[in-house]
């Protein structure tokens, strides 16, 4: 499939932060087992004790728009990326996925680069830039999954900046 345009949404994954590797090596693994996608569901509302297969399916959207799995139509499977990420789940292919298909990471790590910030004069500037989110859930979901992947590093707790990882 070829994407002209980045996905606009990107959201957490089960687990929380420090988790989201985990639970897209785990989700990513179930795809690689069945052909149906309401069989990943299952699988994800059973050991998640999600309390809603929208959830679930929210979730399994998360590997489509990394570029892991594709669904189409009631069938799921892995993509080539999917199976390379199998094979030997590695970070760097996630930032990689984060970075081209996803609207807005590009920007902050640029951003980030030039120097630290907090998420909202950061979230500012992406509005700036054009990115539409009216809040600023979706600038903090892509620094938390690209504080995942080990690229950007965070100070404080309260008020935390924000700076890439060298």
């Amino acid at each position: 499939m070829v994407r002209n345009e980045k996905f606009q949404t990107l959201w957490p994954l089960p687990g929380g932060v420090g988790n989201y590797l985990f639970a897209l090596e785990w989700i990513v693994g179930q795809v690689a087992g069945v052909e149906r996608t309401e069989s990943v569901v299952d699988q994800m509302v059973a050991h998640y004790s999600l309390a809603s297969r929208k959830a679930a399916v929210s979730y399994l959207r998360v590997a489509h728009t990394l570029g892991l799995i594709e669904i189409v139509g009631s069938s799921v499977y892995l993509t080539p990326v999917g199976k390379a990420y199998i094979a030997s789940p590695c970070p760097k292919l996630v930032e990689e996925s984060l970075v081209s298909r996803v609207s807005g990471c590009a920007d902050i790590t640029a951003e980030l680069a030039l120097r630290p910030r907090r998420l909202g004069p950061l979230a500012e500037l992406m509005r700036e830039r054009g990115h539409r989110w009216s809040t600023n859930s979706q600038v903090r979901y892509r620094l938390r999954w690209l504080e995942e992947v080990g690229v950007v590093g965070r100070r404080g707790t309260s008020r935390p900046e924000y700076h890439m990882v060298d």
